[in-house]
């Protein structure tokens, strides 16, 4: 029987080689294509390099609402994620009303919006 040994799960890089449940065999190496930032989704799929793999798509743990800091860290309802932080824009005196967006001195945050009265 012939087959490919570079996209064969049966038989990964040689024959009778199985990849394990969950994995995909890409040019011959068994990969977990859910996060492997190289074979991201599907074989040969690379993320870039501020980028990671988190459930088979490229994203940016800097700014992804639904991967803030890690995979799978969704933001809750008024959040966003900042650098990397999931933040409430409605009340964060440094990130109000939009990432970065600090308020002066002893201003705070309400509703979004810096010494709001």
């Amino acid at each position: 029987m012939c087959v490919n040994l570079n996209t064969d799960n049966l038989n990964c890089g040689e024959c009778g080689h199985q990849c394990k449940l969950g994995k995909q065999c890409c040019k011959g190496h068994c990969f977990n294509i859910q996060k492997n930032r190289s074979n991201c989704g599907m074989c040969g799929y690379k993320c870039l390099n501020n980028e990671h793999c988190c459930n088979g798509k490229c994203v940016s743990l800097k700014t992804d609402i639904l991967n803030c800091g890690s995979c799978g860290n969704n933001c809750g309802l008024n959040e966003t994620c900042c650098n990397g932080k999931i933040v409430n824009l409605l009340t964060n005196k440094k990130h109000c009303g939009g990432c970065h967006n600090k308020c002066r001195g002893n201003d705070v945050c309400v509703l979004g919006m810096c010494d709001y009265a």
